[in-house]
């Protein structure tokens, strides 16, 4: 245990550090007392690790602190905030080799450490005032949550244990494996956009240059878990001497101005190649990764700050927690499609440093496309764990084990397919704001590029996934039954809230009856109140490891059975729904994923709210008449 005293000056806090403050202490301290598990949402750069120190000293209830954090690196950051921002208390470390004595003012510790087994032993609840919680969007993991029960028994449903507030806090308050924060926190309590920290100038301004290529990402495997890239799918595409070159030709063309270049990799051997071809164009460029031994790491960081070289390439190693304002470009040669991760990537530019006026962010094979609007409201909506009774959870958080799924997606091996990326395009965008207003509508509307499952679309906001005998999964949007017909191209409202559930298969009625059942099965909700992004993604995990285990090809829009003729079962069903109205042509021409279709959309009221909004769009069509009709023009009477 280390105590500190008189090293620093008292921290000035921001207008909006202030305000996020205020937020949590006036939660804690309502009267009903009502709320104790609070999220401060705001974005990478606006000094989260100030605002939890000053926090901390505000709290007036006798008790330790603890800080709970994601690595060894935040940890370090954490403890220097706090010799900083309050030196008169004992900080401890609890990590690996740096065993905390549990006895500290402060105890700062990394999750992977107290999950194991004793470990939380010397943490007596009754000790601690608060618990915050670093980069708080990975709370939702079972890792987290049992170790945040053992200070709020509330979590696990014991409402009679221990009580001690928690707060979280967060650039990225979503997860992308679509798991609730809600299970964890019950309210957030403040927001802090990022594209109004930059207009008041506590952030950098940012410019866009998106990059179009005939790279090809459609072969590339998708995560079960994560619906994020798969890394050793993605390596093979993005590691050819064909788009290295287009990564140094946009450095080249774009960046070569630019004092700190951050470029973030796929794997090693990415990061590796791409550095060499760097430094064979006389570019200093130097890495750094998971295995670089820390006092090399903290070096070559410290020679990056002090503008030593221009260029510095990672893997995985700084998406959370780095502390470099200098960086003035980034270059996302990763490819992702989490909006987490990818507001991360661009957040490691976004801090103001002493003559830096803006940052560059070059996107590489248009990430910005996949993930939409990275601005969009935090959220603690998500599946419940508890939805994944029979599954290991621990999983969910592995995502390094990806590359051992058994089930691929796509049978052609990626590393035979080799991209062509000669022809290239590059958008720049300049103002932020625009640019992610326009991606939001595009990306609410390209349900193709949200998954690669074979949704229906039943028109008025409502789709459909089938799981076969598992049931299906519906999406459908709340408070309408169908949306105006300007918005009839898409289905889709961006700015809706849907709701998401799954209704089982009905149990045949022979069944039912022998077993003394109804053979109706309760429809279960997934996820409520979330954007159109959160209510796929939600639903795709569920359906793939939920009802689908072993079996998710098999519900992809590309499945090889879609391919196959309509079966007899499948035409006459057809037949009858349609009263006959399917012609000899048809019957010839339907696949069986073409007929599955249309017998879902039947079955899900389809052809009802089809002719609902073509009697709206006429009806609106004649009343427009009427009025064009009823105005005097200037002009010769015809």
């Amino acid at each position: 245990m280390r105590r500190y005293s008189n090293l620093a000056d008292k921290i000035k806090l921001r207008p909006y550090q202030e305000a996020a403050i205020t937020s949590v202490m006036d939660a804690l301290t309502r009267p009903d007392n009502a709320k104790s598990r609070l999220g401060v949402s705001s974005p990478t750069g606006s000094g989260k690790t100030t605002m939890f120190v000053e926090l901390a000293q505000r709290l007036k209830k006798p008790g330790k602190v603890l800080v709970l954090v994601n690595g060894i690196e935040l940890a370090r950051q954490a403890q220097q905030a706090f010799i900083r921002g309050w030196p008169d208390v004992s900080v401890d470390i609890d990590q690996g080799p740096n065993v905390a004595s549990g006895d500290a003012d402060v105890t700062i510790a990394t999750f992977q450490t107290l999950i194991r087994p004793g470990k939380l032993d010397k943490y007596n609840p009754e000790d601690y005032k608060v618990v915050l919680v670093d980069e708080a969007h990975h709370a939702a993991a079972q890792s987290y949550v049992n170790i945040l029960a053992h200070f709020d028994s509330r979590i696990n449903g014991d409402q009679d244990g221990h009580q001690v507030p928690i707060v979280g806090f967060s650039a990225t308050f979503s997860r992308h494996d679509s798991l609730a924060l809600g299970k964890v926190f019950e309210e957030i309590v403040f927001h802090k956009d990022f594209l109004d920290m930059i207009k008041e100038q506590w952030l950098s301004n940012v410019t866009f240059t998106t990059i179009k290529t005939d790279i090809d990402l459609s072969q590339v495997k998708i995560s079960e878990r994560t619906n994020d890239y798969i890394v050793t799918s993605l390596s093979p595409i993005l590691n050819t001497p064909s788009v290295r070159r287009v990564v140094l030709a946009a450095y080249l063309d774009k960046c070569s101005d630019r004092r700190s270049t951050l470029i973030f990799c796929a794997d090693i051997k990415h990061l590796h190649n791409l550095t060499m071809d760097f430094r064979d164009a006389a570019i200093d460029a130097r890495f750094i990764y998971s295995g670089t031994p820390a006092k090399e790491r903290e070096k070559i960081l410290n020679d990056f700050k002090s503008f030593k070289f221009p260029v510095l390439m990672n893997c995985a190693v700084l998406t959370e927690g780095a502390d470099i304002p200098n960086i003035d470009c980034i270059l996302l040669c990763r490819p992702t499609r989490s909006r987490n991760l990818f507001s991360q990537m661009i957040g490691r530019g976004m801090r103001v440093a002493e003559g830096k006026t803006e940052c560059k962010i070059i996107d590489i094979a248009a990430s910005l496309d996949k993930v939409g609007d990275i601005s969009a409201a935090p959220s603690l909506e998500g599946l419940d764990l508890s939805l994944f009774d029979d599954i290991n959870s621990e999983t969910i958080e592995n995502d390094v084990k990806d590359h051992l799924l058994e089930h691929p997606l796509f049978k052609e091996d990626p590393t035979t397919i080799v991209p062509h990326a000669d022809h290239i395009i590059f958008t720049d965008y300049d103002d932020p704001r625009a640019l992610f207003a326009s991606l939001k509508n595009k990306h609410s509307e390209n349900l193709y590029n949200l998954s690669r499952n074979a949704w229906v679309d039943c028109r008025g906001g409502y789709f459909v996934l089938s799981c076969q005998q598992s049931g299906e999964i519906r999406i459908e949007h709340i408070g309408s039954e169908y949306m105006r017909p300007v918005q009839i191209k898409a289905n889709i409202n961006p700015d809706g809230k849907y709701l998401a559930t799954h209704k089982p298969a009905n149990v045949p009625f022979r069944d039912a009856k022998a077993a003394g059942l109804s053979p109706f099965r309760r429809i279960v909700t997934l996820v409520k109140d979330v954007d159109f992004d959160m209510a796929i993604k939600a639903s795709d995990k569920f359906a793939n490891e939920k009802l689908m285990r072993g079996r998710s090809t098999l519900i992809l829009r590309d499945a090889p059975w879609r391919k196959s003729p309509a079966t007899n079962v499948q035409l006459n069903t057809l037949e009858k729904r349609l009263k006959g109205d399917l012609n000899e042509d048809m019957r010839k021409r339907l696949s069986k994923g073409d007929a599955a279709d249309m017998i879902t959309r039947l079955m899900n009221g389809y052809k009802r709210r089809a002719e609902k909004q073509q009697k709206q769009a006429m009806k609106e069509h004649k009343e427009a008449e009427k009025k064009r009709n009823k105005m005097v023009k200037v002009g010769p009477l015809l």
